[in-house]
């Protein structure tokens, strides 16, 4: 499935220029760009679960990012996220009237007994984002060039939390990042360093 890109970009400028749209909860998880981007995924990602009949549904979520490694969804829990988003995109001045973001209602109600599972794999597996890259590295992959020091797929990234930084005074990646280091998946001077430096530097 893909979105029209005018479409997408509007959207993500509304974001960029919304202000609360998102509970507090999730604003210390990701700025509100970031929040209306995985929000659309999921929902896209519950949608072709439900159509295809597939059990589980993977994100690589870390322990910083997400509280629980495994969350069964039911139909109540699914129709209410639906509901939330619905609310957060008419917040930030969309009418999603052809569900081009929001999961198709009428998917929803042809559920079944069949809900899938999201899992988040990192969480329960030691992770450590450097020994990733360097298995990645060896069999082929490349460094896309995205001068973000937490992000490697997304040209908006740096944008996104310099925009929830001026909105609301605290970096949207430091929640992840206290996470981690909690953990001990990631040292205390790394973390500020990924955190503050090299991220704002890069503005």
């Amino acid at each position: 499935m893909t979105i029209e890109k005018k479409v997408l970009y509007d959207t993500f400028r509304k974001a960029a220029e919304s202000y609360d749209a998102f509970p507090r909860f999730a604003k210390y998880r990701a700025s509100d760009i970031c929040n209306i981007c995985i929000t659309i995924i999921k929902q896209k990602l519950i949608e072709q679960a439900i159509l295809q009949k597939a059990p589980f549904i993977v994100f690589a979520f870390t322990a910083g990012q997400s509280p629980n490694p495994i969350i069964n969804l039911s139909v109540n829990f699914i129709q209410w996220s639906r509901s939330l988003f619905e609310k957060q995109l008419q917040k930030i001045g969309i009418e999603d009237k052809d569900e081009i973001f929001l999961l198709k209602q009428e998917v929803l109600e042809s559920i079944g007994e069949n809900f899938p599972s999201i899992l988040h794999p990192l969480c329960l597996w030691d992770y450590s984002e450097d020994k990733v890259l360097e298995t990645l590295l060896k069999i082929g992959w490349e460094l896309p060039g995205i001068n973000d020091s937490n992000s490697t797929n997304c040209t908006l990234n740096s944008f996104a939390c310099y925009n929830h930084l001026k909105k609301y005074g605290f970096h949207p990646y430091a929640f992840d990042v206290a996470g981690l280091v909690r953990s001990g998946e990631m040292s205390r001077e790394e973390g500020l360093e990924k955190k503050l430096i090299r991220n704002c530097h890069s503005h």
